[in-house]
């Protein structure tokens, strides 16, 4: 019946447009569209189909184990659940009620009854499951109404409304092309049957109410056109009285609507009134003349919305007077039409407006489906794409239209949030949305990045705390968008920072915002996350937006320091920028237990000991106490410590003790830098012998008084006596390899053996080196590796050695005017004498204790000692053995190894064991 039907309407309109040829391809289009709609309609029916079996299929239980055992009857493997599938039919109109579309599927059913009934009924066992319904898309939608019009009801009637309405149309225009009639007669004429077939339809409606309504409704079309035609085309009719004809038919197009509950017959008169001007057009007339029209049809809408909740009249008004209106404005708007113009645009967008409110209220007790969406968000998108065409020539145009449009959604959002209004909350969380959104529009289109940026960042935070408050998800997506939109806008924008005062400027202004409410917004989600959804709560969207408002924190604090801040005072700057930040986050953290804010302090120490490298590295300081550096430091260090109590039950205890280390590190260089730089005056040796003075002294203190400080050095031991002594240790075996190479001439009072301060802090490293290793080596908590004592003791007896010959080569420097270089104290026969009498000596000693004590490893390594002694007078000696200092040394080494070998004998080898375990 479709193709039938859609055949005969392409024959007629291509007859009417093109005559003979016209009749042929219009009759061949009308056919290709009603297969093509019959076929669309076939394939929704098998998907329908096909989805009732797979529901079936699925619902059945698993690997159906009670019907696979023969040997029980068939009844008693039944589930107390058993449900006996509907036939076809039935299937169709239960599907159809769950989605929407009762009136389609029983039309469909009605069509085919015979099939729907053979489908027999069958018997499963299935899981009770709720099945959920298809819902069509648009398209879909849009197919079901046309097919339903033309393949339900009096469908004849239908179509030769259809028909005869285009037949007056064509025929009022060969008539006047031909002038055959006078015009009044004419108009006459059709007016006479026009208003014949609304008398006929309004006394058939008890009998035959569809076929009467369809009457009605042709009747008010064409008087709606009849009339247009008079006034525009034919001038019969002035304009004041065509209007106030116009508006009784509107007025009694739309009270037959609601008398009769007559939904086709309003959007028969609605249609033939829209479609009128567009028949008869010619190309020329006023758009004002137009427009009131087609605003007298629009009141008509809004007085039958008054009333009724028809959303396809709804929907038919608006698209045909902003596609109408769309198209004139692109073929023949000029600016001097833009008053008249403009006034018609807003009078249609608040047509719209209130009708897509009435709508929401006639169907919010019925539907939780009463916001018209189309309407709702179509109208303000439509309305502003025109508008920002008509002023187009104004500067600031599209941004006084954005916030007019602002201000008029945010009203109603308020008004109808009130607690009386609660039935349509939907709608005014919707016109809350439009008028955020186009708050938002405005910024960017009234003000630079800066300022949009920091609108939009705040905009952002306001919608998150809507949306966490209300949960919804919608508002909160939003909000997120605009939050990191803020940032770009001002990225877009950073060229110009030009301001010239120092924190009130804009582009600070701006970065703080957007920082601000970006951390609010993490803290937001912090405190509400119960209000998100699953899938959010698994995003961290918390620490994602605490890292983004702090970038923006700290790219605000060091631009703003690097443009106003002396070049000197810069990095000290910087150091407080990032101490007072850390504080402020640590109070945060406490007053509103908020933990996701103290991310940053992982970064706190790291920064401040690149800043303190950076501040070493910079020839312009000369300590670190320059430039209120006094001040600064302390402060930072302070903090550190403060960071690391607020995060003790929160860190591990190795990232802990590595950080405290840290810091204990730093605080050794800042006081070793100020000590050295104190003693500038001084020479090199009194300064590199104070640096090793203060590092001993700080290990000292640490070693020795830290059990007595509970928190932080007892509580984390590792860290400050392993981690935290390590580098300080591997500093003064570096510094010890270069203190050897040093004469210690202290200019003032030239060389003192031993008592020298070089030699004295040298001996003191050895003796806080060789504790260390007995200190951290004694508990399982500070070892780095197991290590028995006579590997400490054999340390530093090396180290001692060393030292030893260190003071004799500066003592022969000194005292006998030997260069002191490598070369020169090997080859002299004073350094050679006397360090072989010296080594002697210290054999002796060590012998003469072994046999005492009866310790037959010191016996060895003395034994060991003398006998590199004899090797080197034999091979180094020797070869001065013509001067004094050779003889004396061969003279005394030997009295020497007498008696050694007289009073010192090697201890028996039984006591090996109790040696190895004193030591």
């Amino acid at each position: 019946m479709l193709t039938v039907m859609l055949s005969i309407l392409g024959l007629i309109i291509g007859a009417a447009v093109a005559e003979e040829e016209g009749l042929v391809i219009g009759l061949f289009v009308g056919l290709a569209f009603g297969m093509i709609s019959s076929l669309k309609g076939r394939v929704f029916e098998l998907e329908q189909v096909l989805a009732k079996v797979k529901k079936q299929t699925l619902a059945k239980t698993p690997k159906q184990e009670l019907e696979s055992k023969p040997d029980i009857p068939p009844e008693q493997t039944e589930s107390k659940h058993v449900i006996t599938p509907k036939p076809m039919n039935e299937a169709y109109k239960t599907q159809a009620e769950t989605a929407g579309y009762v009136e389609f599927i029983e039309a469909l059913t009605h069509n085919e009854p015979a099939k729907a009934a053979s489908v027999e009924p069958t018997r499963h066992t299935v899981t009770a499951t709720k099945a959920t319904a298809v819902v069509p898309d648009f398209g879909e939608k849009l197919f079901f109404k046309v097919k339903n019009f033309f393949t339900t009801g009096n469908v004849v009637v239908k179509v030769g409304a259809i028909v005869l309405f285009f037949g007056v149309a064509f025929l009022l225009k060969y008539a006047a092309e031909r002038s055959l009639f006078p015009i009044e007669l004419r108009l006459l004429i059709v007016v006479a049957f026009g208003i014949a077939m609304l008398v006929i339809g309004w006394c058939l409606r008890d009998e035959r109410l569809e076929y009467g309504l369809i009457l009605q409704g042709a009747g008010v079309g064409l008087l709606y056109l009849t009339v247009f035609a008079a006034s525009k085309f034919y001038h019969v009719l002035p304009v004041a009285i065509t209007f106030a004809v116009m508006l009784l038919l509107v007025a009694l197009s739309g009270w037959l609507a609601v008398k009769q509950d007559a939904k086709s017959l309003a959007i028969f008169g609605i249609v033939g009134g829209f479609l009128a001007p567009v028949l008869m057009s010619t190309g020329g007339g006023s758009h004002i003349a137009l427009f009131s029209y087609y605003a007298l049809l629009n009141m008509g809408i809004l007085g039958i919305a008054w009333f009724k909740s028809w959303r396809f009249l709804n929907l038919i008004g608006f698209v045909f007077t902003f596609i109408i209106s769309a198209a004139w404005g692109y073929q023949a708007y000029q600016p001097e039409n833009f008053a008249s113009t403009e006034f018609f645009l807003i009078l249609f967008f608040f047509f719209f407006l209130a009708i897509s409110i009435l709508f929401a209220f006639k169907e919010a007790p019925k539907s939780k489906f009463y916001v018209d969406g189309t309407i709702v968000f179509g109208l303000p998108i439509i309305a502003f794409a025109l508008q920002s065409q008509l002023v187009k020539p104004f500067e600031y145009g599209d941004a006084i239209t954005a916030v007019a449009l602002a201000v008029i959604y945010l009203l109603l959002a308020w008004r109808l949030w009130l607690p009386e209004k609660k039935g349509v909350r939907l709608l005014a969380e919707s016109f809350l949305a439009l008028g955020i959104t186009f708050a938002s529009l405005a910024v960017p289109l009234l003000l630079d990045g800066r300022w949009t940026a920091a609108i939009w960042s705040l905009e952002g935070a306001a919608l998150v705390w809507i949306g966490l408050r209300q949960s919804h998800l919608v508002s909160r997506g939003f909000g997120l968008l605009l939050s990191i939109g803020a940032g770009l806008a001002f990225i877009s924008e950073n060229h110009h920072l030009v301001d010239s005062v120092p924190i009130l400027n804009s582009a600070f202004i701006g970065m703080i915002l957007v920082s601000f409410s970006a951390l609010l917004i993490a803290y937001l989600y912090d405190k509400y996350h119960q209000n998100c959804y699953q899938f959010e709560r698994e995003l961290p969207i918390a620490t994602i937006m605490v890292i983004w408002g702090l970038f923006w924190w700290f790219v605000a604090g060091m631009i703003e320091i690097e443009r106003y801040v002396a070049s000197d005072y810069e990095v000290k700057g910087f150091i407080l920028f990032f101490s007072l930040t850390t504080f402020v986050q640590v109070l945060l953290s406490r007053l509103l237990l908020w933990r996701t804010i103290t991310l940053s302090f992982m970064l706190f120490t790291p920064m401040m000991v690149l800043l303190l490298i950076s501040t070493f590295i910079d020839k312009r300081y000369i300590g670190p106490f320059e430039y209120l550096g006094y001040l600064v430091w302390p402060t930072a260090l302070f903090i550190h410590l403060l960071v690391l109590k607020r995060k003790q039950l929160i860190w591990s205890k190795t990232t802990l003790g590595l950080w405290h280390a840290t810091g204990l590190l730093m605080l050794a260089f800042i006081i070793t830098w100020v000590v050295y730089d104190s003693l500038s005056a001084l020479s090199m040796v009194w300064k590199a012998s104070a640096t090793a003075f203060v590092l001993i002294a700080i290990a000292e203190i640490v070693m020795r008084r830290g059990k007595s400080i509970a928190w932080p050095i007892n509580q984390f031991k590792r860290g400050y006596y392993t981690w935290g002594l390590l580098p300080i240790m591997l500093f003064l075996l570096i510094w010890q390899l270069f203190a050897i190479s040093s004469a210690a001439t202290t200019g003032l009072i030239g060389y003192i053996p031993v008592l020298n301060p070089l030699d004295i802090a040298q001996a003191l490293v050895i003796a806080v080196f060789a504790g260390w290793l007995w200190f951290i080596n004694k508990s399982k908590e500070t070892q780095i590796i197991i290590m028995p004592n006579v590997f400490i003791y054999g340390v530093a007896a090396v180290m001692s050695f060393i030292w030893l010959n260190t003071v004799i080569a500066r003592s022969v420097h000194s005292f006998a005017q030997v260069p002191y270089g490598i070369y020169e104290l090997m080859g002299s026969t004073i350094f050679q004498s006397v360090t072989s009498i010296v080594w002697s000596v210290i054999a002796m000693i060590l012998m003469s204790i072994a046999s005492k004590k009866s310790t037959r490893i010191f016996w060895i390594v003395g034994a060991g000692l003398l006998a590199l002694v004899v090797l080197k007078l034999f091979f180094i000696d020797l070869a001065g053995s013509g001067t004094i200092s050779r003889i004396i040394s061969f003279l005394v080494v030997g009295v020497l190894m007498l008696v050694i070998g007289y009073l010192s004998p090697l201890p028996p080898k039984k006591q090996i064991n109790e040696e190895r375990i004193k030591l």
